[in-house]
């Protein structure tokens, strides 16, 4: 402060290193004030913080995580791998449209789009976990305050997702879309015939990822009604 009342050219001075001061704050700091003021960043973040929300709740359930390469979207093999005691694994993929070529299919989305003079292209859910056994959990992150945005947008590309997937692979398909805290109150799900759709705050990817890799399929992940982790008792 001292040296911005000095006048030109201190106070020009003390709001570049106020500025440099920034590069050895921790990330969620450089996150907060360099990236988030950004409009076309914001979502980006959420998209990258749910992701870590996800990697997080698996560890705390036991499983250990490993990572594949450099996060990027469409790639051809999974981002991360999740392994349990017992040795089994979870894929875990981010921007998943690759998932279509590693498992050797044609996605839907393509084959339907294929008389329009477009460079061919897969839809990818923005994070996708497949279990040993094929089941999938589709992962769609909807950032924004408007809460008919994120019940829209995201049921309309759960239900995307999930139909394409049950209808190539005829394994069960979870698909839920994530919005923010406090837009999203509580989660909510359906059984369509495609899978089960949901929509749920960040706080309670925890207990949807518990049933997804800890419980038979058949268990009704319906049962996760509120923020926060909670129990099949609750």
């Amino acid at each position: 402060m001292a040296i911005r009342r000095a006048g030109t050219p201190w106070g020009i001075v003390s709001e570049i290193v106020n500025e440099l001061a920034l590069l050895d704050a921790p990330p969620y700091v450089l996150a907060t004030e360099l990236l988030a003021p950004d409009d076309g960043i914001r979502w980006r973040l959420f998209h990258l913080g749910v992701l870590g929300e996800v990697l997080q709740a698996a560890r705390q359930l036991g499983y250990q995580v490993r990572s594949c390469g450099p996060v990027r979207p469409g790639g051809r093999q999974p981002s991360f791998v999740l392994s349990d005691a017992d040795g089994g694994t979870v894929d875990l993929w981010f921007e998943a449209s690759g998932i279509w070529q590693a498992m050797g299919l044609r996605s839907p989305y393509a084959e339907a789009a294929s008389g329009i003079a477009l460079k061919e292209r897969m839809l990818g859910a923005d994070l996708l976990l497949r279990r040993p056994d094929g089941a999938f959990l589709i992962v769609e992150c909807k950032y924004s305050s408007n809460p008919d945005f994120v019940a829209r947008n995201g049921y309309y590309q759960a239900v995307t997702y999930a139909a394409e997937l049950a209808s190539r692979t005829q394994v069960h398909v979870t698909a839920i879309a994530v919005g923010p805290e406090g837009v999203v109150g509580r989660t909510g799900f359906t059984d369509l015939k495609v899978g089960r759709i949901g929509i749920c705050p960040p706080s309670a990817l925890r207990e949807v990822m518990r049933l997804f890799l800890a419980q038979p399929h058949s268990t009704a992940i319906s049962s996760v009604s509120g923020k926060g982790p909670q129990t099949l008792a609750d």
